[in-house]
């Protein structure tokens, strides 16, 4: 089976028990519930970035050899929202899609343009095999991916990888959300090293008029190599078997700007 061409020079009810309630204990009831869920709602905000998705179902790395090309497949879940990267060779696009129990769907954009370049389908056969299927300029293309082992050796940087100077230095950016009188800020901190080396870490403060949360100092979400290219960042998270598109990025009045398949970030230099 051929690969992906994606030009034209390039592979690609219980007993009930009535009682009698005191006079206004409706009011206090519903209040007292309005402010735990409002609590519950904020913690699982909170926590939500710091989770690392276990290596089940659509979330690791899945790869295939098709015809001497390695292709790779990095996968995240969150709710039904698939996203991650589609690497074959030297070609590297960005997938966002919708899981439906062991089903999901969705395109394959360039990184740099996000334009869409194809469709796909996939589906889980078992715990550790993934058929994928791509549809790009009235091909159909259809091949299975095998879920891989965590602890490969890291794969060696491209040739001719740049590392743009000015990306180097600690960055932060932070996402504040507020609701119902209550509010918390979560900050990212992105560590790129001048030795190819960079580091992610987050934490997070919030509280309301009967609740407080802090998170602590911050803590390491990932870290690995990095090197840029034509205004992307490629990132290689040790453990990982392939350097990935990570993000396009560029400078606006001395902070950083990113975008990717979740959106645009406003770095500021710390």
């Amino acid at each position: 089976m051929a690969p992906l061409y994606l030009s034209a020079d390039r592979k690609w009810k219980p007993q009930t028990v009535v009682t009698r309630k005191p006079p206004g204990w409706n009011v206090r009831f519903q209040e007292k519930k309005k402010k735990t869920m409002r609590l519950c709602t904020f913690l699982l905000l909170l926590c939500a970035p710091a989770l690392l998705p276990a290596q089940t179902g659509f979330n690791g790395n899945f790869s295939a050899t098709i015809d001497g090309i390695n292709c790779q497949l990095t996968l995240t879940t969150s709710r039904t929202n698939l996203t991650g990267m589609y690497d074959e060779g030297d070609i590297h696009l960005q997938l966002k899609g919708i899981v439906n129990g062991k089903q999901a769907s969705g395109e394959l954009h360039d990184p740099t343009s996000g334009q869409a370049v194809a469709t796909f389908q996939a589906v889980l056969r078992d715990a550790n095999t993934l058929d994928l299927t791509l549809f790009a300029q009235g091909q159909t293309i259809s091949h299975p991916f095998q879920r891989s082992n965590a602890t490969a050796a890291p794969a060696a940087p491209p040739t001719g990888q740049q590392r743009d100077a000015g990306l180097v230095g600690n960055w932060s950016h932070q996402i504040i959300t507020n609701s119902g009188g209550s509010g918390f800020t979560t900050i990212l901190y992105f560590q790129i090293g001048a030795d190819g080396r960079y580091a992610q870490y987050s934490k997070s403060v919030g509280g309301g008029s009967e609740w407080s949360y802090s998170s602590g100092k911050a803590e390491l979400q990932q870290q690995g190599r990095w090197y840029s290219r034509d205004n992307i960042i490629y990132i290689q998270p040790d453990g990982q078997t392939a350097y990935i598109a990570a993000a396009k990025y560029r400078f606006n009045e001395g902070r950083l700007v990113t975008e990717d398949v979740n959106g645009r970030k406003i770095w500021t230099r710390e």
